[in-house]
């Protein structure tokens, strides 16, 4: 993770981001307190934790989904579409270099955007999402450099609003469950997402982007320790989705709810703070 000590939404790019507007900007006080309390929630769960050290003027460093992905002991660094974005390719290559990690570049016009796109779902390999900020060339670059273990299934992204995968489609490794915005995918990746040997649900339309008062969620963006799933809420605004908790109760899934709107102003979530290593 990395503190959002330089958080804020300096400028706009519709192409890279549509949420980004420079009218409606994070409050640092209560975007730290959110972020806060999910760093609290990994610790209560004793996951191990490690930090980036935040640098002046790298304002979406915070999100550090897209900054790699690795397989064992090798790490690819991503290679960001956002210019504002791309010194920080040197920083997490040089995190991974000293843990050890057997660093790999990807050619300079392949882009790729780390765990925010590729989805670990079990025996049935990894969910691969390009089109808007990650070329397909880049899942073909991860087959011939890792031991995968498993295959990639590719989807293509073409809501602009959804540009990550992370913001539309969430795994549970406890329910090999899987749980989509279908908005988001065109119809032959909805086709190959309907096929997989898992439990599946498209999301209710409340549970593509929240808006709240002072900024907005996605609910999509979580995370899940063990047997607990995260989502990005505001019980403030209405209770959460019955038939989405539900469904994840019947099969001794567990549901922990944290507003996380402040992140949302850069169309974020609990998932894009978090890089893991396991």
């Amino acid at each position: 993770m990395c503190p959002p000590q330089y958080f804020d939404v300096p400028i706009e790019d519709k192409a890279r981001n549509p949420w980004m507007s420079v009218r409606q900007k994070p409050d640092p006080a209560v975007a730290f307190q959110q972020w806060q309390k999910l760093l609290d929630f990994y610790a209560f769960h004793k996951l191990g934790m490690w930090f980036l050290r935040a640098q002046e003027g790298l304002f979406d460093q915070v999100f550090t989904a897209n900054i790699a992905w690795h397989k064992g002991n090798r790490a690819v660094i991503a290679r960001l579409a956002p210019e504002w974005r791309r010194p920080e390719e040197k920083i997490v290559r040089d995190w991974f270099v000293r843990e050890k990690y057997q660093v790999l570049d990807l050619p300079e016009d392949i882009f790729f955007e780390g765990q925010g796109d590729v989805l670990s779902i079990g025996d049935s390999g990894y969910l691969f999402c390009y089109g808007i900020r990650n070329n397909l060339e880049a899942m073909e670059f991860l087959e011939r450099n890792l031991n995968l273990g498993g295959k990639f299934i590719p989807l293509k992204l073409v809501n602009p609003q959804f540009y990550h995968g992370d913001v539309c489609i969430r795994y549970s490794r406890h329910r090999n469950a899987l749980l989509y915005n279908p908005l988001a995918f065109d119809s032959e990746s909805l086709r190959r997402i309907e096929q997989l040997p898992l439990k599946k649900m498209a999301a209710p339309k409340e549970m593509w982007v929240q808006e709240t008062p002072k900024g907005r969620n996605f609910p999509l963006n979580g995370c899940y320790v063990d047997r607990i799933e995260t989502f990005p809420w505001d019980l403030s605004l209405g209770p959460f989705p019955a038939k989405v908790r539900t469904w994840i109760q019947e099969d001794g899934g567990e549901i922990w709810i944290s507003n996380y709107d402040q992140f949302g102003l850069s169309g974020a979530g609990h998932r894009c703070c978090s890089y893991f290593l396991d």
